[in-house]
C-alpha cells in the first residue's frame, strides 16, 4: 500500500451521471472528492490495479472525508461529538440499540462539506478505548470545512444547437470546477501506478503524480484482534455495495446492527449499468460473530452478482474497501 499525489494544471470537474439538459438543468456542481474509478487509467495495468480510496492533503496533513458516526451542532456545526449505539427504554420498540447524545440540550446532526485529519482519524479508530470526552475534544481539533481546502470556481457557457449553429433559449448552463492551490493535492492510495502519463478530472487535465514517501500510513497496516460478540465499526473509504446484513471481512462474519450513513449515489462505468453504492465517510456498526485477525484496512467481501449487474473485477479494483475500528455500542441500564 502506498500514497500517491496528483496535481492538476488547471481547475477541474468531477461529474457524476446527472447531465446538463436545456430545460432541465442548467448548474452542475462538482464533488469535490471523486470516486475510485476516476483514477484506474493511473492505477490499472491490462486492467489489473486497485485504488483504495482518495483523499486531500494540505501542506503536509492528510484530510479524509468526516466519518458520519461524528456530529456537530445542528446548522452551524462544531462542538463535534462522537455517536455511540446505547441500549434504550424508550418508545422505539422494534430498536434496542439507538444512537444517543447524553448530557446536553443542544440539537446535533450530521455535518456536510467537512473533513478530518489523518491523526483525526487515528482518533477516531481507538476512540472508544479511551476517555470519550477528552477524545472529543482532541477530535474537534482536527476537523476543517472543504472550502478551507479548496476553492470553486464558476465556468458560464453556452450550448450550441449542432443543426443550426445557433444558441437558443435556456442554453445558457453554469459548471462548478474546483481550483487546487499550491499547497493542497489529491492524494490516493494503491498499491502501484500505471507509467502512462496521467490526466485527471473531467475534460481529460494533465497531471503530473508522485509518490509520496514522507506521510504513511502505518496503522492502516495493522492487525486488530476480533472478538466474538464485540462491537466494531467500519469506515467506508471507498463506494460499497452490499446488499445483506451478514457480512464477511477478511473470511470473519459480521452482522450489521446500525448504519450511519452519508448519502449514496449511483456509480457507473464504460458499458456498465449504474449501481447505488453508499458513499465514502459513511460507518458500519458491526457485531462480529466469530473470532480472528483482520487488517484495519480491509474490504467487505461482497460484490454485485455479475449476471446482475455485468461486473467482474468489483473487489480486485478496491470498491468495499475500508478502515475497521473498535467499540461503539454501551450496554446500560
Amino acid at each position: 500500500m502506498k500514497l500517491y499525489e496528483i496535481k492538476t494544471y488547471n481547475s477541474i470537474w468531477f461529474g457524476g451521471l446527472k447531465h446538463m439538459t436545456s430545460g432541465e438543468e442548467h448548474y452542475a456542481k462538482s464533488g469535490f472528492l471523486p470516486n475510485i474509478m476516476r483514477l484506474f487509467h493511473i492505477v490499472k495495468s491490462n486492467n489489473e490495479g486497485k485504488c483504495y480510496g482518495v483523499l486531500i492533503k494540505k501542506r503536509d496533513k492528510l484530510f479524509f472525508p468526516l466519518p458520519a458516526d461524528i456530529v456537530g451542532k445542528r446548522k452551524t456545526g462544531g462542538e463535534w461529538k462522537l455517536l455511540k449505539l446505547i441500549k434504550s427504554k424508550l418508545w422505539f420498540e422494534d430498536l434496542e440499540l439507538i444512537p444517543l447524545i447524553t448530557g446536553t440540550f443542544e440539537a446535533y446532526e450530521s455535518a456536510e462539506g467537512y473533513m478530518i485529519s489523518h491523526k483525526g482519524i487515528k482518533l477516531w479508530m481507538s476512540a472508544f478505548k479511551e476517555n470519550l470526552d477528552k477524545t472529543e475534544q482532541r477530535l474537534n481539533e482536527e476537523i476543517v470545512s472543504i472550502d478551507d481546502l479548496i476553492k470553486r470556481e464558476l465556468k458560464v457557457g453556452l450550448q450550441i444547437n449542432k443543426d443550426t449553429g445557433t444558441a437558443e433559449e435556456g442554453m445558457l448552463y453554469f459548471q462548478e470546477r474546483i481550483r487546487i492551490e499550491d499547497d493542497t493535492s489529491y492524494v490516493f492510495i494503491a498499491d502501484k501506478i500505471n507509467k502512462k502519463i496521467p490526466f485527471f478530472g473531467g475534460e481529460r487535465n494533465p497531471a503530473v503524480i508522485k509518490e509520496l514517501d514522507s506521510i504513511e500510513l502505518k496503522e492502516l497496516d495493522e492487525k486488530i484482534q476480533i472478538l466474538k460478540n464485540n462491537y466494531y465499526r467500519f469506515y467506508i473509504l471507498s463506494h460499497t455495495f452490499f446488499e445483506n446484513k451478514e457480512l464477511k471481512i477478511g473470511n470473519i462474519t459480521f452482522e450489521l446492527i446500525w448504519i450511519y450513513s452519508r448519502g449514496s449515489e449511483f456509480i457507473s462505468g464504460y458499458r456498465k449499468p449504474a449501481i447505488e453504492m453508499l458513499k465514502p465517510g459513511s460507518v458500519l456498526v458491526l457485531r462480529a460473530k466469530e473470532n480472528g485477525i483482520i487488517k484495519r484496512l480491509c474490504q467487505i467481501e461482497y460484490k454485485p452478482p455479475i449476471d446482475k449487474y455485468g461486473l467482474d473485477k468489483f473487489l480486485e479494483s478496491g470498491w468495499n474497501t475500508g478502515i475497521l475500528g473498535e467499540g461503539g455500542v454501551e450496554y446500560g441500564e
